[in-house]
């Protein structure tokens, strides 16, 4: 182990429940979060910080949409890539003026990261995630003839659109990040699952419209960079048993026997 700390921040951190989507929302949530993250920093300590981005990604989409008889629809990938940049900016930013107020020297940096999926995955072949916007069926009919896309009804009169959600086979950076972490820098990277890309027979890499989950890509460069530890900074209070349900029941320390039991 060589102590590295990954912190791995969920959507909420960034646009919380109620919010409107603003960007001083988003600046203030993020320098909360960043606050607790330049508490934590230390040179002998190194860290790698995650998040996640909804609903920012499907906010681009819709952006995307409302322009799309003027400009070309963006492809999910590339929205991807977009909210990974945006919302690694505003945490950078963030985490950059909490360290300045402690009298920290140390520097951070946002990577844009590929996560490289089979494109075989089972999860291609059954699209699950929601993402975009609500439509009503006459929508929902047109813009499954016109892009091609998966369409579902989640709620009587209302569907969305769903897209795969494909696990992380490999995260191309992961070598690059390691390193940034070990040398003293705070690495933002794999925002909101990483961009994922598939790899052809000579190595080549293309985007792929996929979602992925970001705790999974988590898990994955943790493996990869050798973390000692992942912290999730979430809103919930505690990971729970029959959540939601009248039986829920807080779950302080669990381990690995009982964790996979309870999956």
């Amino acid at each position: 182990m060589n102590g590295i700390t990954i912190i791995s921040l969920g959507g909420n951190a960034i646009l919380r429940r109620g919010d409107k989507g603003t960007i001083e929302e988003e600046r203030r949530n993020a320098a909360c979060a960043m606050r607790f993250v330049a508490s934590i920093a230390d040179p002998e300590r190194p860290v790698i910080v995650t998040h996640g981005n909804g609903p920012v990604v499907g906010n681009i989409l819709i952006q995307s949409e409302c322009a799309s008889e003027d400009i070309p629809q963006m492809p999910l990938y590339m929205a991807d890539a977009d909210s990974e940049g945006g919302i690694g900016f505003l945490l950078q930013q963030a985490l950059y003026n909490e360290l300045k107020k402690i009298g920290s020297t140390l520097s951070t940096v946002t990577l844009v990261t590929q996560v490289v999926v089979r494109p075989d995955d089972p999860a291609f072949q059954r699209p699950t995630k929601p993402i975009g916007p609500y439509y009503n069926s006459e929508r929902a009919r047109q813009v499954e003839s016109e892009f091609g896309w998966a369409i579902k009804e989640l709620s009587p009169g209302l569907f969305r659109r769903v897209v795969s959600s494909p696990a992380p086979v490999r995260v191309v950076e992961s070598e690059i990040i390691k390193l940034l972490a070990l040398s003293g820098s705070i690495v933002i990277a794999a925002g909101g699952g990483g961009v994922p890309v598939v790899e052809g027979p000579d190595g080549a890499l293309s985007g792929i419209d996929a979602v992925i989950d970001k705790d999974h890509t988590t898990a994955r460069l943790a493996l990869e960079v050798g973390a000692e530890r992942i912290i999730i900074l979430t809103d919930v209070d505690a990971v729970y048993s029959g959540f939601g349900t009248d039986r829920q029941k807080p779950l302080k320390e669990l381990n690995t026997d009982e964790a996979k039991r309870l999956l």
